[in-house]
């Protein structure tokens, strides 16, 4: 039997929830729901509203803004979990500021690395 897209993100959602919880976090994964959230992970005095993404997806300029909406909405951190290729765990990226027009989201400004380890070590 082929593995699907569907199934293939639905792995790597498993994987991410794993690597926080892993981290300390509580998560609850929103499965199949096609929502601007993919999994809420919660941690004392930290809320994370993350979208998955695997290697060769990329979050569009409409998807990236209402994520930062929702967070700004209930104060939480905007993060997106890519898939590298090769890679065990996740890269995680938190969005700094909405999309800007066209294409160019530059690191620094528009997001940076963030890592569910305090020390940013892994």
């Amino acid at each position: 039997m082929a593995i699907t897209n569907y199934r293939r993100g639905a792995d790597f959602e498993r994987a991410v929830r794993a690597d926080l919880v892993e981290h300390g976090y509580e998560v609850i994964r929103s499965a199949g729901s096609k929502t601007k959230v993919d999994l809420v992970a919660i941690k004392t005095g930290e809320l994370l509203l993350i979208q998955c993404k695997l290697a060769a997806g990329r979050l569009p300029s409409g998807e990236w803004n209402r994520l930062r909406a929702l967070s700004r909405m209930c104060d939480a951190r905007p993060v997106v979990a890519r898939k590298v290729d090769g890679v065990v765990q996740p890269y995680y990226m938190e969005l700094l500021a909405d999309a800007p027009e066209g294409r160019k989201r530059d690191a620094g400004v528009c997001w940076q690395p963030w890592s569910p380890d305090p020390l940013g070590e892994r």
